[in-house]
């Protein structure tokens, strides 16, 4: 997994760079992390994709992808610091 968040936060960084947007980087590169992340850790999937465009002049898209066939269980958001 270490492997994947990296390449996609250095994927991120490039499309971002490229674009000018430096003042979004950081920001772009903590999402990419959480996404990545998250979809190692709940899908169990080998192949996790990720997508850095921008459809419109004031918008940048991050899209991640897993290739599980299993559709995520929603949970209820819990608000405050968890121990």
């Amino acid at each position: 997994m270490a492997r994947s968040a990296a390449e996609a936060r250095g994927l991120v960084r490039a499309a971002l760079g490229v674009w000018g947007l430096m003042e979004l980087v950081d920001d772009g590169v903590l999402v990419v992390s959480e996404l990545v992340g998250n979809a190692a850790e709940h899908t169990g999937s080998r192949r996790i994709s990720v997508t850095v465009s921008r459809p419109e002049v004031d918008t940048v898209r991050i899209s991640v992808v897993d290739r599980s066939r299993t559709m995520p269980v929603p949970r209820l958001a819990r608000v405050g610091l968890l121990y």
